[in-house]
């Protein structure tokens, strides 16, 4: 029977109670189990098993129902956004006999909750929320009666844009590829990226939650480079410089001439000249004042260039190699007044 109600369950082995969740076993005479199914928390209370004997002999039993944890739907978060820098309050409640205890983890087993592996109540505090907190949380309610429950909690952190510029330039083409990235949640609604003065329509793509920017341009000069994203929190931009490529000035290059062949030229001219000058070892001992003009020494062939000739040819040589005629002129004299003093000397001595 039960003794909190006075409700009488069987009678010298026989159920009397209508609910089919009880039954009564002979294990052998004298002997009576009973069975309860489908336990409920109702159940739990004080049994007598009572036996009419002189003395009247009772053995009283306490039944207690445990019930392993459970997840309160209704006081547990199912998902919070919230805008980075503000404090977080994720809830959990979960019910059982003995009451669960509930710990926090990250769903992720490779992170942590700042700094710990897991976080023991009911209620998880993060302060100063950053991006990195964002992501998904396990509420667990474990008693001594298994089985152990969790609950997945969403936490979606808001931030305003991060943008960051690179540029990488190929010397051979002479193109800078530039390449933004922008970093936000929500998304961006707008962006842009500007070369100088002018914005450029570069090509753009989603990769790893990012916004990627890319463009290639050709530039001169040192040239300023600015991306910008927007999105409803902040509109933020980044600005970097880049250096041009450098594009030679016409009237800057210094032009190198090869005047080898000139050289040669001026060797040619002057070995030429100067075989054609005779000297007096050319006509013997003695020179025959009063022979024939036909006898008279040679006279020196004009194999000099010409005023004009020179002239282009100092110009080309920019002043690096001068012929000099004077040189030439005096030599040619020197060998006419030798002659001419021969000559004297032959005279008066015949």
């Amino acid at each position: 029977m039960r003794y909190d109600t006075r409700t009488i369950l069987s009678l010298h082995g026989e159920l009397v109670t209508q609910s089919n969740r009880y039954a009564i076993i002979n294990k052998e005479e004298g002997s009576y189990d009973l069975f309860i199914t489908n336990v409920i928390d109702s159940d739990a209370g004080t049994y007598i098993c009572q036996i009419n004997s002189e003395p009247m002999k009772n053995l009283v039993i306490f039944l207690k129902v445990v019930k392993p944890p459970t997840i309160d739907e209704e006081l547990t978060s199912d998902s919070l956004i919230i805008t980075e820098g503000q404090t977080a309050l994720l809830n959990c409640s979960a019910s059982g006999d003995p009451t669960p205890k509930i710990y926090w983890r990250r769903q992720n087993a490779n992170q942590m909750i700042r700094g710990l592996n897991k976080v023991e109540h009911s209620v998880l505090v993060l302060k100063s929320v950053q991006k990195k907190d964002a992501g998904n949380y396990l509420c667990i309610a474990k008693n001594a009666y298994p089985p152990a429950v969790s609950h997945t909690v969403k936490l979606f952190v808001h931030y305003k844009p991060r943008v960051t510029l690179a540029h990488s330039t190929n010397f051979q083409t002479g193109e800078t590829e530039i390449l933004c990235a922008i970093d936000a949640f929500p998304e961006v609604s707008k962006h842009g990226l500007m070369v100088g003065d002018e914005y450029v329509k570069p090509s753009h793509r989603k990769r790893f939650g990012k916004m990627e920017l890319k463009a290639k341009v050709k530039v001169y000069k040192t040239t300023r480079v600015v991306c910008h994203g927007q999105n409803y929190l902040d509109e933020v931009s980044t600005t970097i410089f880049i250096s041009g490529v450098s594009i030679p000035d016409p009237d800057s290059i210094t032009k190198t001439f090869d005047y080898s062949d000139d050289e040669e030229e001026d060797e040619n001219y002057n070995t030429s000249t100067s075989s054609n000058l005779e000297t007096i070892n050319d006509h013997g001992n003695y020179y025959n004042l009063n022979a024939p003009t036909s006898q008279n020494p040679p006279s020196t062939p004009n194999t000099r260039k010409t005023s004009e000739q020179r002239k282009r040819k100092r110009d080309r040589r920019k002043n690096h190699h001068l012929f000099s005629s004077t040189s030439f002129t005096s030599q040619s004299i020197g060998y006419a007044y030798q002659i001419f003093l021969v000559g004297i000397l032959l005279y008066l001595h015949l």
